[in-house]
């Protein structure tokens, strides 16, 4: 995953839609454009230094033992560590279900 893509999914868990997927807004022409503007106008560095694959890896052996986020989520919420191991934790219970 390089820099431009983790800055689209930043840019995605601040926008709160809803139902809908980090995959499946970049494919629809509007959400898409406003996660690339928004990804362009913020601030480049994450807050935490913690690296992506080690949250979404969190996140997805997570998933197989909680139901609910508030209890497997280890970073702050409002952080881009917490929103991101969100995005990663509801992708992986959402494979678990298809599963």
């Amino acid at each position: 995953m390089n820099d431009a893509d983790i800055q689209r999914r930043i840019a995605f868990t601040s926008l709160h839609w809803p139902g809908w997927t980090f995959e499946a807004a970049i494919q629809h022409p509007t959400r898409s454009r406003i996660i690339d503007l928004i990804a362009m106008n913020q601030p480049k560095k994450m807050e935490t230094h913690v690296p992506i694959e080690r949250i979404e890896r969190e996140a997805q052996a997570a998933a197989q033992e909680h139901q609910d986020i508030n209890a497997a989520c280890p970073y702050p919420f409002n952080s881009d560590a917490g929103r991101l191991f969100k995005q990663f934790f509801n992708l992986a219970h959402e494979s678990l279900k298809q599963a």
